[in-house]
């Protein structure tokens, strides 16, 4: 009883992410919704605690500050129109929904990812306990993986009062929670939203995807994201828009080593949409490249190393023959084709692509933004398996699968927004 209390409360503690530092109701634009700010406090707080997590703070010090400045700043943006809050929350309340239902599954199934169990959490344990960044050092064992989701592991761990360490890893199910709610449609019509969630929670959840891996919250952002480049087509606030995906891209690219290909990847699609001006594009490729530098500078200053994986070097590559290139790139069709196959976003994702390619009334930016992300994702799933230094069926066995779930959340807002114009059509004929 007392654990699925907890589970309430730390529900309401994830919630000041998404209610503050901005209040939802202030939107000065029809096209951006409560829900938008939502997002976007989001990405505010989670990338507050990237920037105090590379302090020489521990965690109980940096969370006492923490907790004043979030309650009187609620208490300040909300006390004049609570009643609002209130019922802003009772619309809200299928993130609860979603959120206690995965929660309940991962409070009886404890079991980690391989991953999660040799890497992740070991790097949680360290700030749990109280230490730094720079003590991460100690960590010799692929100490290179980022540390952003560890750090979010941790302090949360720290506020569920009783010492087990799934109440910090709930925060990723919240985070997938409010992702999916977001990226609904038609969320005004009850029975269809409650359609949405049970087909996305029936064909998707698998308790693997929270089992402390850090997939899950790439492809979170990632869907957020895909609505993002949704709304570059009403061309306004096209500035707040890119400060957006520039927030969810740096926590992209601190929370797995692949988050550079996920920030270069957008970047060029960014550089190539046709309703930014160049201008725009050359701030947003700059900022980037900042973002880039100063993720070298922090790994460099605390002698941790950026990117190092084992599994590639030079000397490796260059004695690649053309015959196991071949080889190679046999067995990675392949499974590429079993995993895509056995992923109901990605297969799904690309049968619309193919379908909109060839049906001209829906082609537009948003189709060539897909064509190019489906492009350069699979280029980097062939790239990334041909010049790694392991027995390639061993390899992609142990990580394709989650190459592949990651990847599709850029997919899920595409696949329901066109699956709703569907329904709506036929309710309409109807």
């Amino acid at each position: 009883m007392i654990e699925i209390f907890l589970i309430f409360f730390l529900y309401l503690i994830f919630c000041f992410t998404i209610f503050t530092p901005i209040n939802i109701f202030n939107t000065s634009n029809e096209n951006f919704k409560s829900l938008d700010i939502a997002s976007f406090n989001l990405a505010i707080n989670i990338n507050i605690l990237l920037f105090l997590s590379l302090l020489s703070y521990s965690l109980n010090e940096i969370q006492k500050f923490l907790i004043i400045y979030y309650t009187l700043i609620f208490i300040f943006l909300y006390f004049k129109n609570f009643k609002k809050f209130f019922d802003k929350q009772i619309s809200y309340f299928p993130i609860f929904i979603i959120f206690f239902i995965i929660s309940v599954s991962v409070a009886n199934n404890l079991k980690l990812g391989w991953d999660a169990k040799f890497f992740y959490y070991i790097k949680s344990l360290y700030f749990f306990e109280g230490r730094i960044l720079t003590d991460l050092v100690e960590f010799k064992a692929y100490h290179f993986h980022p540390h952003l989701g560890s750090y979010l592991w941790a302090f949360f761990w720290n506020l569920s009062f009783i010492d087990h360490e799934y109440f910090g890893r709930l925060f990723y199910v919240f985070i997938f929670s409010f992702s999916i709610f977001y990226i609904i449609p038609q969320k005004k019509n009850k029975i269809l939203l409650i359609f949405y969630l049970s087909i996305i929670l029936a064909i998707f959840f698998d308790y693997k995807f929270f089992s402390g891996n850090q997939e899950i919250l790439i492809f979170s952002y990632l869907m957020i994201i895909s609505k993002y480049f949704d709304y570059f087509k009403n061309n306004k606030h096209i500035l707040y828009l890119l400060l957006l995906i520039t927030l969810y891209l740096n926590l992209i690219f601190w929370t797995k080593t692949e988050g550079l290909v996920y920030i270069c990847i957008f970047t060029l699609i960014i550089n190539l949409n046709s309703n930014l001006r160049y201008k725009e594009k050359i701030i947003f490729t700059s900022i980037i490249l900042i973002l880039i530098l100063f993720k070298l500078f922090v790994y460099d200053h605390y002698e941790l190393n950026l990117n190092a994986q084992p599994s590639y070097n030079l000397d490796y590559i260059k004695d690649l023959k053309i015959n196991q290139i071949l080889v190679k790139i046999k067995y990675i069709f392949i499974w590429l084709a079993y995993y895509s196959l056995n992923n109901i976003f990605f297969i799904t994702g690309i049968f619309f692509i193919i379908y909109f390619n060839f049906d001209k009334k829906f082609y537009d930016d948003n189709i060539k933004f897909l064509n190019i992300y489906l492009l350069l994702i699979t280029s980097f799933i062939f790239s990334a398996y041909i010049f790694r230094d392991q027995e390639i069926v061993d390899s992609i066995r142990t990580t394709m699968d989650r190459l592949i779930m990651t990847s599709s959340g850029f997919f899920v807002y595409m696949i329901l927004n066109n699956i709703n114009k569907i329904i709506s059509k036929k309710l309409i004929n109807s």
